[in-house]
């Protein structure tokens, strides 16, 4: 890898960005650049994936970091918060975007920024600076990425050179954006097999200003009425990946420091995992909680209707469990009629994660869903919020 010139985009790798890497690529190696190659910082996405499917190309490698000194070419972004995780030890050749700028490098190096709709607009007028001819390929790579960065010409970032260029790409593909744009968007906008995570981080960039970090994330879909229906659990995917971000960055300062946060605590634990259960119960011994292990959902609501008023806290609640499950067990919990039982905090813990399975959470009767394999932070927080929101409530 470090004899060649790597060509990459913006981590969570939209169209623009695959293409433009490509269409680059291609670029350099026409004008005697033979090692540039062409990577990505991510899965591509499923209007990405019809596009090379259509043309019958593989996507371009998949590259987590990349070694010191490493000689790359940017496209489709220069912020470095967006980039490869050590960017800042890469020697960059060249930029070629369509951004704002924010990057700053200490060599001398080629920047080519325009404000078009896409970088494979300012691409396409780089291959004719060159006097490069711009193969059926290589052209329909450009409509593609045109199509999808400007919602085929609909957007208000859409330029009047952008629509001069897409006529011109029209001619060499004999494609119409209006018919192969809307089919190439109607692919992507699938999102029914992803889950609310998963639909969050598609197309997501992160930002860094006055030291505070926010990412930005956009989905095209058809379907508006379900993503309002489901606004809740996207609401709580986002928290849920805000929680991970800040434990990635700082685990010191997300992953609680008061070892005696649960003292005095008491947990119901439904699990019929054996390994599940120690794991959990040594995490909170290590802030001071007791706990009570019941290994299915018949015994965990038995448990809880037979203990005196007050004796648990919370109800961490497994779901796939022998004679009743969680959802069963928490609609019982909830239906025995005592003040407590409404209003103790119970929290789903299982490896399902889609939109529908924390739906069934929530409808169940349940206050929170975690996913496993289980964040640390994400549940203590999760907990320690629940127990404070009971407490006022």
């Amino acid at each position: 890898m470090e004899n060649n010139v790597l060509i990459f985009g913006h981590k969570s790798p939209d169209t623009d960005t695959i293409m433009s890497s490509m269409i680059m690529e291609n670029l350099e190696k026409k004008l005697g650049n033979v090692n540039a190659k062409a990577v990505r910082l991510g899965e591509v996405n499923k209007e990405t994936k019809f596009i090379l499917d259509y043309l019958g190309m593989d996507a371009p490698e998949l590259v987590s970091e990349i070694p010191d000194n490493q000689e790359v070419i940017l496209v489709d972004h220069n912020d470095p918060v967006q980039s490869v995780d050590n960017i800042g030890n890469a020697k960059v050749l060249k930029v070629v975007d369509h951004h704002c700028v924010n990057f700053s490098v200490s060599n001398p190096l080629y920047y080519r920024a325009e404000p078009v709709g896409c970088t494979a607009t300012v691409l396409y007028k780089l291959y004719k600076e060159n006097d490069i001819e711009i193969d059926k390929k290589i052209a329909t790579l450009m409509l593609s990425a045109i199509a999808s960065d400007t919602l085929v010409l609909k957007s208000p970032t859409t330029t009047e050179y952008d629509k001069k260029v897409v006529k011109k790409l029209e001619e060499i593909t004999g494609l119409d954006i209006n018919v192969y744009g809307v089919d190439m968007l109607k692919a992507g906008t699938d999102i029914s097999d992803f889950t609310p995570e998963q639909v969050i981080n598609i197309d997501s960039k992160l930002f860094e200003k006055d030291n505070k970090k926010f990412r930005i994330a956009q989905v095209n879909t058809a379907d508006l009425d379900s993503i309002f229906k489901n606004q809740v659990y996207f609401e709580q995917a986002i928290n849920n990946n805000i929680e991970k971000t800040i434990s990635k960055n700082n685990t010191e300062d997300s992953i609680p420091k008061d070892k005696n946060l649960f003292l005095g605590r008491r947990f119901l634990i439904a699990e019929d995992n054996d390994i599940n259960a120690e794991i959990l119960c040594g995490l909170l011994d290590l802030y001071g909680a007791e706990y009570t292990v019941e290994e299915n959902g018949e015994k965990a609501v038995s448990a809880f209707s037979s203990a005196a008023p007050g004796t648990y806290d919370a109800i961490i609640m497994d779901i796939q469990m022998p004679k009743m499950n969680g959802y069963e067990a928490t609609r019982a919990i909830r239906n025995i009629g005592s003040p407590e039982s409404k209003t103790i905090p119970i929290i789903a813990m299982t490896a399902n994660a889609f939109a529908e399975d924390i739906q069934s959470a929530l409808d169940s009767g349940m206050n929170a869903h975690i996913s496993k394999p289980v964040d640390v932070s994400i549940l203590l927080n999760t907990l320690n919020r629940l127990l404070k929101n009971n407490k006022d409530g």
